[in-house]
């Protein structure tokens, strides 16, 4: 949970149609989807927490798009 109080899960399935079936079920549960970007984003709330700087690039720009 972050400072705002908000809870984060995320859904694993074996299938593109089992995917969709739990995101569906989260949505109706009143869940609003994000981005794992959006997501790591949000915890790290800003810039000025330096204690976290430096992990939150690692795992932001591990991929190369």
């Amino acid at each position: 949970m972050d400072k705002e109080g908000n809870s984060f899960a995320s859904i694993g399935a074996t299938s593109v149609e089992a995917h969709r079936a739990g995101l569906e079920r989260v949505v109706h549960a009143g869940a609003k989807p994000v981005s794992w970007v959006q997501m790591i984003r949000e915890l790290q709330g800003d810039w000025a927490h330096t204690d976290t700087v430096k992990q939150f690039k690692e795992i932001l720009f591990i991929f190369r798009w």
